[in-house]
């Protein structure tokens, strides 16, 4: 077996086992209850997000003075995805993608990427969302492109609403293909998302963030 294959083998191997341990956590059950209101409006997971991307600011240690430019940016990337999101629960992982917490890359706030714009290249950043990504022969709700092992990967988020991938053949298929290619999946339904969507994304960032590490 020659050395590529079993490098991208164990790469697969450690996107699985990254994503398995993200999946086992067990959400942050205070989410709703520091929100306030119902998380599953992206505005709402927006604010609450925006406020813990002000914590991670002052963690990194970046004075106050920057912060405002900082959410600046967060809701300009929001609002620059928003039109590309196809459902509620689609804005709602977008707001808490941008703003989650990503440990170990640098960009801050996370970058939104519109694909539908063919002359628009990939921006520069170590996390650029990507909103109804192509990829061959399907289309991602989000393609979310890291920096991980020294290249630039893919990780497709899905958000199961009501009306989509109700044929399982079929969408164990997509997985199936999809992984062939090295692209871990994350998978929620749309009550997951609107009971909570900041702890769905936290899943999400957590299984990179390890992916990453264990590359390292």
């Amino acid at each position: 077996m020659s050395e590529d294959r079993v490098k991208a083998g164990n790469m697969r191997k450690l996107a699985d086992v990254s994503i398995a341990a993200a999946q086992n956590r067990l959400p942050d059950l205070s989410t709703r209850e520091r929100i306030g209101m119902h998380p599953g409006k992206g505005h709402t997971v927006l604010d609450f997000g925006l406020s813990r991307l002000e914590e991670r600011a002052a963690m990194l240690g970046l004075h106050t003075t920057a912060y405002p430019g900082i959410e600046a940016k967060a809701r300009a990337e929001f609002a620059k995805g928003t039109p590309l999101c196809e459902s509620p629960i689609e804005r709602a992982m977008l707001a808490a993608l941008i703003t989650g917490p990503w440990a170990g890359f640098s960009t801050l706030p996370a970058v939104v990427h519109n694909a539908s714009n063919k002359d628009e290249m990939l921006p520069p950043g170590d996390v650029v969302i990507v909103p109804q990504m192509a990829f061959l022969r399907y289309r991602l709700d989000f393609g979310v492109v890291v920096e991980v092992g020294n290249a630039r990967r893919i990780v497709c988020v899905e958000c199961d609403g009501a009306d989509w991938h109700r044929d399982y053949a079929k969408e164990t298929k997509r997985v199936a293909y999809l992984k062939s290619w090295d692209i871990p999946v994350f998978k929620f339904t749309g009550s997951e998302l609107h009971e909570d969507a900041i702890a769905a994304a936290d899943m999400v960032i957590a299984g990179i963030c390890q992916w990453k590490a264990n590359l390292q």
